[in-house]
């Protein structure tokens, strides 16, 4: 019996396919599951001529089996293996490709992905605490995970006055996953950078490149060592939120305990950093941004 109109979906997504260069999320499940699913399937292809059901249901799992393959090997460069998926589909489109024939590439696909994930390095995320706090389950595949949404992780409300900061947000989280804890800072720390210009507004600062201590001493000033009819008019009605964000502000400045310093009037981490700190300074950075989210006069 020919395998052709079983796996003609699978050629169409072949074609498809194209290798990237990105950060992927892998589950060893997933491959295992993967490879267990192949093996069954080069073993029943042998016995596809003969009449009975449970032959039948596996012969119509070779199409999303191969597909599943397809995108495996996709994301994963594998690209030996890339190859022996377009000798299958190229050998299958002529027709002839028989049962035992099929039975042996896909044996040999096995043996490729085995030999290509040789050389392949894969980090696996074990923490109970990160898993729950930077991903979700995925709807679309029971059982699998996914990263959540920068607006899901920190408070919606930050995005939405801040949208220029998704970026650093969504790389901070990475970095605190992956454990390179002074990265995340870094990264925290250009988030506060675009609420440390419009405290500045607030607080009369008119130097677009004003340092994180000239502004905290600044709102420190207005804030508690000047009387309220003495600030200037439009400083008055925010008094009371200037004391609240000097509050956070050296909540911050406390986290990062001289691990940070200015550089080219930038925030920068000049130590090391470890998981408490990088924890401590996301938790301050993620009140500081929701406080001037929510207060700050547009």
């Amino acid at each position: 019996m020919c395998v052709r109109s079983q796996i003609r979906s699978f050629a169409l997504h072949l074609e498809e396919g194209v290798f990237t260069s990105v950060m992927i999320q892998i589950y060893a499940s997933a491959i295992l599951s993967l490879m267990d699913d192949l093996r069954k399937l080069e073993d029943q292809a042998k016995t596809w001529h003969v009449s009975n059901p449970s032959n039948e249901e596996v012969n119509k799992q070779a199409g999303p089996l191969l597909i599943a393959a397809v995108e495996n090997c996709s994301w994963l460069q594998l690209r030996s293996a890339w190859k022996q998926l377009h000798t299958i589909t190229n050998r299958v489109k002529t027709g002839k490709c028989d049962n035992a024939e099929f039975s042996r590439l896909i044996a040999e696909l096995r043996t490729r992905i085995r030999e290509d994930l040789d050389d392949r390095i894969f980090f696996s995320v074990t923490d109970p605490d990160k898993i729950d706090r930077f991903f979700k389950p995925d709807k679309n595949h029971e059982g699998c995970l996914m990263p959540k949404r920068a607006d899901e992780i920190f408070d919606a409300v930050i995005l939405e006055r801040f949208g220029d900061c998704e970026d650093d947000l969504v790389e901070a989280s990475k970095c605190y996953i992956t454990a390179t804890y002074t990265a995340c800072v870094f990264h925290l720390m250009r988030v506060v950078e675009h609420g440390l210009m419009e405290v500045a507004t607030l607080a009369g600062i008119t130097d677009p490149k004003a340092s994180w201590g000239a502004v905290l001493s600044k709102v420190d000033l207005y804030a508690f060592r000047t009387k309220h009819d003495e600030l200037p008019t439009a400083i008055q009605p925010h008094q009371e939120l200037l004391r609240d964000l000097s509050a956070e502000m050296h909540s911050i400045q406390y986290a990062w305990r001289n691990r940070v310093s200015h550089i080219d009037n930038k925030l920068i981490p000049t130590k090391p950093i470890d998981r408490g700190v990088a924890a401590e300074i996301m938790t301050t950075v993620q009140a500081f941004m929701r406080s001037l989210a929510e207060r700050l006069p547009k």
